[in-house]
């Protein structure tokens, strides 16, 4: 039996197998050396050989192993064998008919690389680590816990769009209250599997305790008269965390996995406007622009300007990436 991964592990491969029948790319000896000063164990099956033949004579765990491969075939196999992959598309050669390809064994591909392994065993993905907390996909497992955070809250702590603060500014429950798992498990499927992006669990390190959750949504740009999305950012943590630094923490991480990860030029988030806290922690964030809600009209304003006597209405920040 596979022993459980605890949220101090990263969900990764602890065995990279490599089978290449189109030659080595000049940049793979770096790749390798990579790989293997993180501790995976990078192993090279010879062009001409199956995995089949291979696997008879050197027996890996399937469920810590990824394969990377320019043959169809070969991950076929490596499929029905319950081993993750991720093909490696030649310039000029067929198209690989596989979720996860790559053209270059770049620095960065190690993070493509275990979002591939983890998306085949169904296993959250870390998007970030920070000194004091790991932000994760969330998973069924989080469901009793991030429920009592949005129960225990009353007020927002920085909700991002209408899933978050209502009229009042009261937190609502973010998966309905009827059959949350199967809400969650579109969840997954759409905004990490298709968008790369979407709300995480905020996991303290010290103690693997679930603290909050943090991320994104997208909805229809506040700015322009066109129906395109862009992300909301927003945040919720237990009360007990909170005035640590954590959601700091916590929405510096989400933006720069943003940022690094995306296309988007530009990210948002919803505050209510005499939420000083959330308004405090947006300047840090670098949140400049507002958008005073109105009588449903945005009217674009200065972030240091003086809001209207009594609004007590819903701001709509912007910050450039």
């Amino acid at each position: 039996m596979t022993p459980p991964i605890t949220d101090t592990t990263l969900h990764t491969y602890h065995t990279l197998l490599i089978h290449l029948r189109g030659g080595f790319p000049d940049a793979l000896s770096a790749f390798a050396r990579q790989q293997t000063s993180q501790g995976i164990a990078v192993r090279f099956i010879e062009p001409a050989e199956t995995m089949a033949g291979y696997l008879s004579r050197h027996p890996v765990s399937p469920n810590h192993c990824l394969l990377l491969s320019d043959a169809e075939e070969t991950m076929a196999a490596a499929r029905n064998l319950s081993i993750a992959a991720a093909g490696f598309q030649r310039a000029g050669a067929p198209y690989l008919p596989v979720p996860y390809l790559f053209q270059d064994f770049s620095e960065d591909l190690g993070d493509y690389l275990r979002m591939a392994y983890c998306r085949f065993h169904g296993l959250p993905f870390t998007v970030a680590c920070t000194p004091r907390l790991i932000l994760r996909e969330t998973c069924e497992a989080d469901l009793p816990q991030l429920f009592e955070i949005y129960k225990e809250t009353e007020t927002s702590a920085g909700g991002s769009t209408d899933k978050y603060t209502g009229t009042a500014g009261t937190t609502h429950w973010f998966f309905p209250a009827e059959d949350p798992e199967t809400f969650l498990n579109a969840y997954i499927r759409t905004m990490y599997g298709f968008y790369q992006l979407g709300m995480y669990t905020v996991v303290r390190r010290s103690d693997n305790a679930v603290i909050g959750h943090c991320g994104f949504d997208l909805k229809t740009s506040p700015l322009s008269s066109s129906f395109e999305e862009v992300p909301f950012l927003g945040y919720i943590l237990t009360r007990a965390c909170r005035g640590q630094g954590y959601g700091l923490e916590a929405c510096r991480a989400c933006l720069d996995y943003l940022s690094d990860h995306t296309d988007f030029q530009e990210v948002f988030c919803a505050v209510a406007a005499d939420n000083s806290d959330s308004l405090k922690l947006a300047r840090r964030l670098g949140f400049h622009s507002l958008v005073i809600l109105t009588d449903h009209r945005p009217h674009a304003a200065g972030f240091q300007s003086q809001l209207p006597a009594g609004h007590t209405g819903q701001l709509i920040l912007r910050n450039h990436l």
